[in-house]
Order: structure tokens, then C-alpha cells, then sequence
């Protein structure tokens, strides 16, 4: 087993304090604590307060895990580091100050694994990274010296999933914001396409693999291809129960998000007046083509009935025909295109062409599309249901839908609506639908 030299600095600070050798002295204390009492649970229990007592302080962490892989390196030694980890998971119970000591060291080992802070260490030509080696190394020991304690090993490998998912969670929202972790600031640092706990696995997988030399060969390291098989099981139901969580917190927040975005009881009754008021107008302006073409065919009509009389007249008094005067055509002539000019210009037929409605009917329009976008479906349904029953409306309910598409076309940013176009299809369908029943009522 190789260990690569190079080194880069830790993200966190280090505690400079400490003497040197600091971690050499807590691998050997380590050891001494593990061997000094028969008892195996007065032994653990020393151990872990020892080490919670000398490294449960900012800039210490680094100085335990050094420790583990000092005595990981050594198969003589290595079944410390494996009871200490297990020690301070057992006594957890006892002393909460364990559980937070662990936290923060699984916190700062993963800050290492993507700071390239720790040497990488080679195992049959593959290289691992330093911290799924110390964790790796610990779980194989951990479940070699009793199957029993992989429950402590699940409980620190389920604890550097949790944590490894938020901190990716945490960057992906920093890089959507432009900015980057704190922790991430060194310049050569690993990417989140491989995790640290499946660096831990495939250094566990990989300590498990065995070429026998012989068909009847048994392989000795099985234990350890179960256990990583076993981590693989914990790594997929905890994977799977955060993405749960977070789906359902996503849910939650969306559906606040909404109800907060929902038009208040409030507004749908106040934007009754103004859709009562909007559909009559549009009713108006709908048939105001009509009218004004109709007004404009009687003007145009006399306009040319004059031109056509003045010009008639005047060819007969030229001709002489039934004794008039050429002075008389000029005169009439001049009178009939006087009278078109004037008396059937536009100006004059003001009064009768029908009111332009089209400022009152925008008025209105952009009052009820505030609250309109901020309709769902069943308040827009029900709405609407209660227009087509309204007295104010009982002569133009079978515009209703033509009035509310035409709501929809001049709407600007239909994007932000909470209705969907097929959802705004599927309402405008029921109420033809309504529509047609109420018509039919009346009959």
C-alpha cells in the first residue's frame, strides 16, 4: 500500500497549539487506553472520552483522523481505530458530546475529500482517497472483530451521506446564486462527480476481491464484499428517503408558494363588478363594427345620391332639356356638392355613430386579469359558473367564453398565470357546456 506525497491545506483551520507529534501520542495513547482494562466496555469508554477530551475542539479533528490512519497503516494496530470509532458510537447514549464529536470529524473529513487535502492512498494499482481509506479501513475491522458493530459503521456511513447530499444541495444553490462554498475556495479541488461515500465502497469492494488459485479456494475477505454490499443497501434507502424529504419540503414550499399566489375570497367577489361591467362592454364593442357600418352606408349613400343628382342637373340645364337654365346647373350642382362635403361628411353623422367603448372596456379588462392570473382552475370554474347565473349578465352569457379568450389574448406575461392553457381549455369547455343548459332552461 503506497501513499502519494502530495499534500494540500486543509479548508478548515488547524490548531497550531498543539505539540508535535500531537497525532503520533494520541494513536499510542489510543492503544494504551484500548489494552489497559479487561473490561472491553470500561476500555471503549476511556478511549472515546479520552479522544473527545483532546480533539473536540475547532482545528483538532484533523489530528484524530491522522490518528485512525496511523494506526490503520498497522494490521497489529489497526483494530484501535476501529474500536474507538465503535466506542464513541456505543457510548453516544451516554454522552451526547460523542455524537457531536463525530458529526463534526465526518463534517471535516468530507471538507478534506474535496479539498484534496489528504494524501491519496494506492491499493492493487487504483487509487483512493485518503478519507475513504481511514473510513473504509475502519468499517472492515469493525465488522471483522464483531458482526455486531456494523450497526455503529451504518450509523457513520448513513451520517457522511446526509451531510455529503446537503453540502452538494448547498453548492448547487451557490452556483445558481454565481458564487461558490466557502470551503471550496483552494483552487485545485475535487468536482461532486464522485462522492466520498462511494469512494468508500469501492475501496471496501476492492479490499474484498479474491482471485483463487483453486476451485475449491474460499475467499477469506468475503465478509468485506458483504459488508459492502450491505452499505450499497444503506446507501440507496438513504439516498432514497432524502430525495422523499426533499420532494415533499418541495411540495410543501410550492404549494405555500401558491396559496399565497391564489386570489383571496375577497377578490373573486370584488372582480364580479368588474367582469359584469367588461362583458357588456364587450358586448358593445363587439357590435360596434356594425352599427358604425351601418351609419357609414347611409352617409356614404348620400354623398354619392348628391354628386350623382348635381351632375344629372347640371348636363340637363346644359342640354336645355325641360327648360332649364345652364345658370340653374351650375347653381344645383354647386348645392349638391356643397351638401356632400359638408352636410354627409363624418363630422356631421358624429352624433349618430355608435360609442366607441374601447377605453371603458380596457379599464375593466386590465381590473379583473390582475386577479384572473392569479386564479386555479376550480376558482375560475366556479367563478364563472356564477357569472352565467347572474341577472346583470342573463343577455350575453353566450359571449362569456369568447370574453374570457380574448381576457386571455391581451393578458401580458401569461407565463406567471397559475392556469395552464389545457387547464384554461378544460374550464372554457364546462362552461359552453353550462352555458348551453342554462339557454336551454330558458326555452
Amino acid at each position: 500500500m503506497a501513499v502519494q506525497a502530495q499534500k494540500v491545506e486543509s479548508s478548515q483551520e488547524i490548531d497550531d497549539s498543539v505539540p508535535e507529534g500531537f497525532a503520533n501520542q494520541l494513536a499510542r495513547q489510543l492503544i494504551i487506553l484500548h489494552e489497559k482494562d479487561m473490561d472491553p466496555v470500561i476500555s471503549s469508554r476511556n478511549a472515546a472520552t479520552f479522544i473527545v477530551d483532546q480533539t473536540n475542539k475547532p482545528g483538532r479533528y484533523k489530528y484524530y483522523l491522522d490518528a485512525c490512519e496511523l494506526l490503520l497503516e498497522d494490521e497489529r494496530s489497526e483494530k484501535f481505530a476501529a474500536l474507538t470509532w465503535a466506542a464513541l458510537i456505543i457510548h453516544s447514549d451516554e454522552n451526547e458530546e460523542y455524537n457531536r464529536f463525530v458529526s463534526a470529524v465526518v463534517q471535516f473529513a468530507i471538507e478534506e475529500y474535496y479539498d484534496l487535502s489528504r494524501p491519496q492512498v494506492q491499493f492493487n494499482k487504483k487509487k483512493y482517497s485518503g478519507q475513504g481509506f481511514i473510513f473504509g479501513a475502519s468499517f472492515i475491522k469493525m465488522l471483522h472483530i464483531n458482526g455486531t458493530l456494523f450497526d455503529a459503521a451504518q450509523e457513520i456511513y448513513t451520517d457522511i451521506i446526509r451531510k455529503e447530499m446537503a453540502l452538494e444541495a448547498k453548492d448547487a444553490e451557490n452556483k445558481e446564486e454565481k458564487s461558490s462554498l466557502a470551503f471550496r475556495k483552494t483552487k485545485k479541488k475535487r468536482d461532486f462527480g464522485k462522492k466520498l461515500y462511494d469512494d468508500i465502497i469501492d475501496y471496501i469492494f476492492a479490499k474484498g476481491s479474491f482471485k483463487s488459485t483453486s476451485l475449491n479456494q474460499e475467499n477469506p475477505n468475503e465478509f468485506m464484499l458483504l459488508l459492502a454490499d450491505r452499505l450499497r443497501g444503506t446507501r440507496r434507502y438513504v439516498i432514497q428517503d432524502i430525495m422523499n424529504k426533499r420532494a415533499l419540503e418541495r411540495k410543501k414550499r410550492l404549494e405555500k408558494e401558491l396559496s399565497e399566489r391564489l386570489a383571496s375570497a375577497e377578490e373573486m367577489i370584488m372582480a364580479n363588478d368588474p367582469f359584469c361591467d367588461g362583458l357588456n362592454l364587450f358586448w358593445k364593442e363587439k357590435r360596434y363594427n356594425y352599427k358604425f357600418l351601418a351609419v357609414e352606408k347611409i352617409r356614404m349613400a348620400l354623398q354619392i345620391i348628391g354628386v350623382i343628382t348635381g351632375v344629372l342637373y347640371l348636363m340637363a340645364s346644359y342640354q336645355g332639356m325641360w327648360g332649364l337654365h345652364w345658370m340653374d346647373g351650375i347653381f344645383v350642382c354647386f348645392g349638391m356638392y356643397v351638401f356632400s362635403k359638408f352636410a354627409a361628411s363624418r363630422k356631421r353623422f358624429k352624433s349618430f355613430y355608435p360609442y366607441d367603448v374601447s377605453k371603458e372596456l380596457e379599464n375593466c379588462s386590465t381590473n379583473f386579469i390582475n386577479i384572473l392570473r392569479r386564479m386555479s382552475k376550480e376558482q375560475l370554474d366556479h367563478f364563472l359558473t356564477r357569472q352565467i347565473k347572474n341577472k346583470r349578465n342573463e343577455k350575453v352569457i353566450q359571449i362569456i367564453p369568447e370574453f374570457v379568450k380574448y381576457l386571455y389574448a391581451i393578458m401580458p406575461d401569461r407565463k406567471n398565470m397559475i392556469l395552464t392553457v389545457d387547464e384554461l381549455s378544460e374550464v372554457m369547455e364546462n362552461i359552453e357546456i353550462d352555458i348551453a343548459k342554462q339557454l336551454r332552461g330558458r326555452l
